[in-house]
């Protein structure tokens, strides 16, 4: 879409064009079969913010430099890849604070597993009303209404968004501060919440490798521990939205998840899709520093966390 009007595939590639995209590796032809049958404008060049353009004065200023489309068309699966696989691992994270809340419930005299739950609903004044509502159409919704009157929380975590799962989460902690401490800095959390939505609504992630967020303190103190972890690598990795996202997922994970089954088969798709997958076409990205820099620094994280 361009200029307010939807473009067709052969306008769309003629726009490209105009942007300083090349059509060498990929056809023009092949580039209008892709756009008409595999994905759209808007969320294929996404990805171009990760080059450089042509600067201000020269002839072709404006213009991206050394992009060719088959780059964002691997760059797009590439990140279909690394959502679902991102999904995953969020699933285990999620699956992995219910039992630690469990446990740590079990091992509390002071908590039956009602109690926190009646204290919970209570301080989100909205929460049965909207839970209700889910409910109508949910498969856990006999689950819900046969226990809705005293809510457990093994029923409640069958209900609860990741979100309010980690408002729980911290609500519980904060309740029980003075006897057991959260496993995990709740700053963190918030960072695989914010990659599991991005997933979920199948937002491009790797489309601006450049874009900064501010520095979450707890997640660089964490990441002290890493020998490898220099200064430099946490100024420049950690300020950046997906990166830091990437590691806050990789250390909550290591942190949260205690089944030996379960972290063998993350590093088992990790590294089938960072050491195979992601390389197919490496010669693609050699001469792009943020794109090469970035899978480095991912790749360098799981085998810390992972081998």
């Amino acid at each position: 879409m361009s200029g307010g009007r939807l473009l067709t595939p052969k306008e769309q590639v003629e726009h490209l064009k105009a942007k300083g995209v090349t059509f060498n590796l990929c056809s023009e032809q092949e580039a209008e079969r892709f756009l008409t049958e595999h994905s759209y404008l808007s969320k294929v060049s996404a990805y171009r913010k990760n080059y450089q353009k042509q600067p201000p004065g020269s002839p072709t200023a404006g213009r991206y430099i050394r992009l060719d489309f088959a780059y964002l068309i691997e760059l797009s699966t590439i990140d279909m890849h690394l959502r679902y696989e991102i999904i995953a691992l969020c699933l285990d994270v999620e699956h992995a604070i219910k039992v630690q809340l469990e446990n740590d419930m079990i091992a509390n005299p002071e908590e039956d597993g009602y109690r926190i739950v009646k204290w919970f609903t209570e301080s989100e004044s909205r929460f049965i009303e909207a839970t209700e509502r889910k409910m109508l159409h949910s498969y856990c919704r006999e689950f819900y209404f046969h226990n809705a009157d005293n809510l457990p929380v093994w029923v409640l975590f069958e209900v609860l968004s990741f979100g309010d799962l980690i408002k729980f989460y911290n609500f519980y902690y904060d309740v029980y501060h003075q006897t057991c401490r959260p496993p995990l800095h709740r700053s963190l959390l918030e960072n695989v919440r914010c990659l599991r939505n991005a997933c979920a609504h199948s937002n491009c992630l790797i489309a601006d490798l450049h874009h900064r967020e501010e520095l979450n303190t707890s997640l660089s103190n964490y990441a002290i521990r890493f020998d490898w972890f220099s200064p430099n690598l946490r100024k420049k990795y950690l300020r950046k939205q997906f990166t830091q996202d990437f590691t806050a997922l990789l250390i909550a994970h290591k942190e949260l998840v205690h089944s030996s089954g379960m972290h063998a088969a993350a590093a088992r798709r990790l590294r089938e899709l960072f050491g195979k997958r992601m390389l197919r076409h490496r010669g693609y990205f050699v001469h792009n520093d943020v794109i090469a820099g970035a899978y480095s620094y991912c790749f360098e994280l799981i085998h810390y966390y992972f081998c």
